[in-house]
């Protein structure tokens, strides 16, 4: 299922599905695509679960959602999942809630808040500021440039790159896991300042300055 928006302006994507790798890439374009597709196109559950998806959007808001059955669910596998591949103009904010299953946000996003229950979470290029928590999973930030990142997982590994040029702040902590810290000093006066809040249980934590574009 693709369905198509005219967008010549940034908006806001809120994704609320139960089982499903979600893919968010922010382009210089005009408009928004969605594709909707089962994870397993020989499952009949995963078919109807992305027949039943609802794509919606109104006053600068693009919804993805898919109905809920929680008496079913079940985090070891099984459920019907599906595929969400959602196209939008540079600057669009996300907000994303899944349930099992990988959150990609591609390229220059606005402000993001992604919560999976069980999956990673990767946001490439943030040009504003990030919350991420999964439950069990790894968190991976490219190339922040600027804002808050606050980045959590039980069981996973966390990985941030500062954009070359920018200052951040650090306030990190795992129970059992290292903290690797192998920022450079910034050698003119930074623009702009990441200010990052990272937690981790289980897992290692590296902050980093990303490789120039």
């Amino acid at each position: 299922m693709t369905t198509t928006f005219q967008t010549p302006a940034p908006i806001a994507v809120t994704v609320d599905v139960l089982a499903a790798d979600v893919t968010v890439i922010a382009s210089e374009r005009t408009d928004s695509v969605v594709v909707i597709r089962p994870a397993d196109p020989a499952k009949k559950a995963d078919v109807r679960a992305a027949e039943q998806t609802k794509v919606d959007f109104a006053d600068g808001v693009l919804s993805v959602s898919s109905p809920k059955n929680w008496r079913t669910y079940t985090p070891f596998g099984g459920n019907a999942a599906i595929a969400v591949t959602i196209e939008v103009p540079a600057g669009s904010r996300l907000t994303s809630t899944t349930g099992v299953g990988q959150v990609l946000g591609a390229g220059e996003l606005g402000d993001c808040e992604v919560t999976v229950s069980l999956g990673d979470i990767v946001v490439e290029r943030p040009q504003g500021s990030v919350t991420a928590k999964t439950a069990k999973g790894d968190i991976r930030i490219g190339a922040a440039v600027r804002g808050e990142l606050r980045l959590e997982t039980s069981v996973g590994a966390v990985e941030v790159g500062i954009h070359p040029g920018s200052a951040a702040r650090l306030e990190s902590d795992t129970s059992l896991g290292t903290v690797q810290n192998s920022m450079a000093p910034v050698g003119a006066e930074p623009v702009d300042t990441v200010r990052v809040f990272a937690r981790n249980s289980l897992g290692n934590i590296v902050i980093r300055h990303a490789e120039a574009a």
